[in-house]
């Protein structure tokens, strides 16, 4: 689902689209890499995982680039409410 949400995105920028299998092998090979960082279960902490893809070409004026650069980042997180399991409140507004 991640790899096709990049992928429409993509598009509708105009960037050229990530392969699935790009990006899978991508994501997992971040994770492998950073395996040890990986939080312990019963902290309740996580690996945040963020895939991005950007426009790295060389440009001074707002144009359309030909050069993007993807990437995954990895960091290990914390329980953001540790000790609070009410959650924060929130007000949606259309």
């Amino acid at each position: 689902a991640n790899a096709a949400r990049m992928k429409e995105g993509a598009s509708r920028l105009v960037m050229p689209e990530v392969p699935e299998d790009i990006f899978v092998s991508a994501v997992t090979e971040a994770v492998n890499i950073n395996r040890d960082f990986v939080p312990d279960y019963a902290s309740g902490g996580s690996l945040y995982i963020r895939p991005l893809l950007f426009a790295s070409g060389p440009m001074l004026p707002l144009k359309v680039t030909d050069q993007f650069s993807f990437v995954v980042s990895v960091t290990p997180v914390g329980n953001y409410f540790h000790g609070n399991s009410a959650g924060v409140s929130a007000a949606v507004v259309d």
